[in-house]
């Protein structure tokens, strides 16, 4: 099922309300947006969502479809509480015909 953007930031918004941490996305076969939210308190801690990660490896002919993202998310643990401190952000590309990733 299609999803609008007002239904992305609704589901969004319910799955960080109900205690999820980070949201990382893949079907659409595009790389989408990636953003971060304060926590549900506002506190300096941040949620990334990461909406699609796209293709990692791709035979696809459409616009796009043949990058990629790979995303690393650095925590820290301090006593019951992990929290992320940063993320990296690594794209790529699937290069035809031989189909060898290459980062962007």
């Amino acid at each position: 099922m299609l999803q609008t953007e007002s239904q992305q930031k609704k589901l969004e918004d319910w799955l960080y309300t109900h205690g999820v941490d980070h949201i990382i996305g893949s079907h659409p076969h595009v790389v989408q947006p990636v953003h971060t939210l304060p926590d549900f308190w506002g506190r300096a801690s941040r949620h990334l969502t990461v909406w699609s990660l796209g293709n990692y490896i791709s035979n696809m002919s459409a616009p796009h479809t043949n990058q990629g993202l790979a995303v690393t998310l650095h925590l820290l643990k301090i006593g019951f509480i992990t929290r992320m401190t940063s993320y990296d952000l690594h794209p790529n590309r699937t290069l035809r015909p031989d189909f060898v990733v290459v980062p962007e």
